[in-house]
């Protein structure tokens, strides 16, 4: 009888046993899971679209899953109203606008302006679209002055606002200037000359195709600096920039042709003119680096958003 009780008592026991090491697996599985959520993003996106961030998270051994309910970490930008729900969630905020982001509100905010501030990371969009290749030490192929195009430009839409837009119509009124001297191709919706509309993966083909590319920020704004020189940089071409001067902490001037260094437009049509006739200036452009420095460097940045955003993961 006794030996009946005892084996009930011990099979009783192996039972718990086995549930608790599989609750405690399901626990420790369920630790390396975090819950992302995103609120007020551009049309479309997807967490692959801030590789950055993706990566630092699942560098630290976490697996990313989507949930809009449950979440532990939000992303916010400004492309709507809605209300972050889960107040005790990491917040980080992200603009690749220029938009100034009150850190205040969040435990990360990034964008593109300079601010002092403990909750604050300067990481322009640049840095989302090529990663890796934002780098001192990148190598592009050899000097070719004698491609298939001479210049080209991308552009979706027209936007005829000079206070607010300046470099929108900048660029339009350049490119009609520019196409007196050579055809200049045109792959958006806008003044296409293609048979087509450039595909967004195709992109970086069609522009290698050309020496130049005309690559104008929207707007003048100080620290704003997008994906436009580098886009033209990494296809091969020599871009044609303008933005604000301020530029200079993100582009190589050596790099670059920049509009605003010219006392009018017609200065710089014609040595845009004497460049392309002349291949040894051009190589001379084309073979500096568009990174000013390597502080600037995708992985020096990296290390930067990891000593923020891990104490945070670390809480959760």
């Amino acid at each position: 009888m006794l030996r009946k009780i005892f084996i009930i008592c011990i099979s009783i026991l192996l039972v718990f046993v086995c549930i608790y090491s599989i609750e405690n697996l399901k626990s420790k599985k369920n630790e390396n899971i975090l819950r992302v959520s995103f609120i007020n993003m551009w049309s479309g996106f997807t967490i692959d679209e801030l590789p950055m961030i993706k990566e630092v998270i699942e560098e630290s051994g976490r697996k990313i899953v989507i949930d809009h309910k449950n979440y532990d970490l939000i992303i916010e930008s400004v492309f709507g109203q809605k209300k972050i729900s889960n107040k005790n969630s990491i917040k980080i905020f992200f603009t690749g606008e220029s938009i100034r982001p009150n850190p205040d509100n969040y435990d990360i905010a990034i964008g593109f302006d300079y601010i002092d501030h403990p909750h604050y990371i300067r990481i322009p969009l640049y840095y989302m679209y090529f990663t890796n290749e934002i780098s001192t030490n990148y190598k592009r192929p050899k000097c070719n002055p004698h491609k298939p195009h001479f210049a080209c430009f991308l552009v979706s839409a027209h936007i005829d606002d000079t206070e607010k837009f300046d470099g929108c119509v900048a660029r339009d009124k350049f490119f009609h200037k520019l196409s007196s001297y050579k055809r200049i191709r045109s792959g958006g919706k806008y003044l296409n000359n293609e048979s087509r509309v450039v595909p967004k993966e195709n992109t970086r083909e069609w522009l290698s195709e050309c020496k130049f590319v005309i690559a104008y920020e929207n707007k003048t704004y100080e620290d704003y600096v997008t994906e436009k020189p580098f886009q033209a940089y990494l296809a091969g071409a020599v871009p044609i920039y303008y933005a604000d001067k301020s530029y200079v902490k993100d582009v190589n001037p050596r790099a670059v042709i920049f509009a605003k260094d010219f006392a009018s437009e017609e200065d710089l049509y014609n040595y845009i003119i004497s460049i392309d006739q002349n291949d040894e200036k051009y190589c001379e452009i084309y073979n500096n680096s568009i990174v000013p420095d390597s502080l600037n460097n995708y992985p020096i940045i990296k290390e930067k958003l990891k000593e923020k955003l891990l104490p945070l993961l670390n809480e959760k």
